[in-house]
């Protein structure tokens, strides 16, 4: 949870406020859905087309207000 409060510039007590328990804080998580990919070009191999599905997720990823905890 320090890390979370930190990457959040937070404390852990408003954390704590909101989700009751670390597991609490991985199932809201979890339950969030991730905004639409869009299309991911076949580039020819499965190492690559894996490669650039990784680098879509990590952008989609870090919009929005949980973008601190993706680097």
């Amino acid at each position: 949870m320090e890390g979370v409060a930190s990457g959040a510039q937070t404390g852990k007590a408003a954390l704590y406020r909101r989700r009751p328990s670390k597991a609490d804080l991985v199932a809201e998580a979890l339950r969030t859905p991730l905004p639409p990919l869009g299309r991911i070009a076949d580039l020819g191999s499965v190492r690559e087309d894996l490669f650039a599905l990784c680098v879509r997720m990590r952008d989609v990823m870090g919009r929005g207000p949980g973008r601190r905890c993706v680097r």
